[in-house]
């Protein structure tokens, strides 16, 4: 007769080991709807915020930028400012102060190639203050901002008092490498995102814009 330890596995065992398989797999699926939520909610945070610089743009009549950061860890909205007038020279020091910083961005031109000085525009000619900032969650980066024209600021999109706005297409991305697609439609405005990766040739012949 085999002793007791030798015997085989109980269905008590099996019951034990398909509950702890179980108890694994929902963690998994748990984990990867978490993450599945968190990229949906920075997608419309994302949406949420150029339509917030479009509206501002329009309600304030300047021009609005949202620009995303080198790292694509986050973006923040700027408020265009005209270069204020020249100080009276009668103001010696301020006038001074400003002569030295006219004098450096002259310098700063000079070094610039032909193609380079011929992207420049009005905007080159004022500053950016901050308006709004924001910073993605670990994890997840705006990993692709694809413009249709040319442009010499290549991670911003622009906005303008006429409610023109570029039309541009943003990548967001998980390490689990899971995508959300932003795209902005420059002559009505709209702002359409959906699940998924949206590569630059199916955004340039439309394939997926509709």
């Amino acid at each position: 007769m085999r002793s007791k330890s030798s015997s085989g596995i109980t269905l008590l065992e099996i019951l034990a080991v398909l509950l702890i398989i179980a108890i694994i797999a929902g963690f998994t699926v748990g984990a990867m709807n978490f993450g599945g939520h968190r990229m949906r909610s920075q997608a419309q945070r994302l949406v949420g915020d150029i339509q917030a610089a479009h509206f501002q743009s329009l309600k304030q009549s300047k021009v609005f930028r949202l620009s995303i950061s080198e790292e694509g860890s986050g973006w923040k909205i700027e408020r265009f400012q005209i270069p204020p007038p020249p100080p009276s020279e009668e103001d010696v020091e301020a006038y001074r102060e400003w002569k030295e910083s006219e004098e450096e961005k002259q310098r700063a031109l000079d070094q610039l190639s032909l193609d380079e000085r011929q992207q420049l525009n009005s905007l080159d000619r004022g500053s950016f203050e901050l308006f709004k900032e924001y910073q993605l969650p670990d994890g997840i980066k705006v990993s692709r901002i694809l413009h249709r024209q040319p442009t010499n600021q290549s991670r911003s999109l622009l906005f303008y008092p006429t409610g023109e706005m570029q039309a541009v297409l943003l990548v967001l991305e998980n390490d689990a490498q899971d995508f959300f697609s932003i795209q902005t439609n420059s002559v009505t405005g709209q702002i359409r995102s959906q699940k998924g990766l949206i590569s630059e040739e199916e955004w340039k012949d439309g394939s997926k814009t509709k």
